[in-house]
């Protein structure tokens, strides 16, 4: 990994830094620094929204299922990127190498596999910085051992049964608890997973449903616009 990282860093800008931690790179000279109160970060990680399924990953898609998403993408104020590492399934393991930049290993889940490895998650590397982490899950975070992980990286985790795997209440939970933090003296970082894009494919809402559903396929594009239309709203 670092071997191909420097063939590919053309302008040697960066340089691995910490033996104990093989993956971790530092930037090299100074950073630009911006003034006043530092700011909040919200990510959101939708569950089984594939590239292909999108109209701004592929153009030649029929009626796309995210019109919202693929407005974003179009606005001049966005950025989108159209190559990247798919980081693993299922969605733990995408959960794990977005959180430590760690690919997913060949034969195991490392949630539950490597619990006496000590690994360096984003969130607890900004709560060392001043900031309040917060993470509302859809998906059960004890299912995949995901809450061993999250008890160590975040100063709050939230899941709350009662949302049956619905998106809808889960984001308006998210934006009430997120509104109330606006002008709090610490900046935020939060992330939301979003659930109901999943097997089986259950239509939370059938009236924003934009096929019959007589297959997996359309039932998978029904609820991607359900949960569209919940970023939307979440927006």
């Amino acid at each position: 990994f670092r071997n191909l990282w420097k063939r590919r860093d053309k302008e040697d800008k960066w340089e691995f830094s910490a033996p104990e931690y093989p993956l971790r790179k530092k930037h090299k000279g100074p950073c630009d620094i911006t003034e006043g109160r530092p700011f909040n970060f919200i990510l959101l990680q939708l569950e089984t929204f594939r590239a292909k399924d999108m109209r701004s990953f592929n153009p030649e898609l029929g009626r796309a299922p995210t019109p919202f998403l693929d407005g974003l993408a179009a606005n001049e104020k966005s950025a989108y990127w159209t190559r990247y590492f798919a980081n693993g399934l299922p969605t733990v393991f995408a959960l794990m190498a977005m959180h430590t930049g760690v690919l997913p290993h060949t034969t195991k889940s490392v949630a539950p596999s490597f619990m006496n490895t000590h690994l360096e998650g984003l969130p607890s590397f900004l709560k060392k910085h001043g900031y309040h982490t917060v993470l509302f899950s859809g998906p059960d975070p004890d299912s995949d051992n995901e809450r061993f992980w999250f008890d160590q990286w975040y100063d709050r985790v939230v899941f709350e049964p009662s949302w049956e795997e619905k998106d809808r209440p889960l984001f308006r939970d998210a934006a009430s608890y997120l509104k109330s933090k606006a002008g709090a003296r610490e900046p935020f970082w939060a992330v939301v997973v979003s659930i109901a894009n999943h097997v089986p494919f259950r239509s939370p809402e059938p009236g924003l449903d934009i096929a019959k559903g007589a297959t997996v396929f359309e039932r998978l594009h029904n609820t991607m616009r359900y949960t569209d239309d919940v970023v939307r709203e979440f927006y």
